[in-house]
């Protein structure tokens, strides 16, 4: 891998873009560049949404405000 790598800096940059392009299109390699994106975001998703499941998430504003008391207990319940 490391001899592609070297050989692919040697050639003219808009060839290499052109085989980048040309090889993504081929099914076993976008296969592996799909699975390997799944795989990157599983990974920061869960270093970025740690309470995922384990609290209520809220993607909208709710159509009726809750209470100071309600909100305040979610953060205490979240931050204990």
């Amino acid at each position: 891998m490391d001899q592609m790598i070297e050989q692919l800096k040697s050639m003219p940059s808009g060839l290499v873009q052109f085989m980048e392009k040309w090889l993504r299109k081929l099914p076993a390699v976008r296969h592996e560049i799909d699975s390997q994106t799944a795989t990157i975001i599983r990974d920061l998703e869960s270093s970025v949404k740690p309470y995922e499941g384990k609290f209520n998430t809220y993607y909208n504003l709710p159509s009726e405000g809750r209470s100071h008391e309600k909100i305040l207990s979610e953060i205490k319940e979240i931050t204990t």
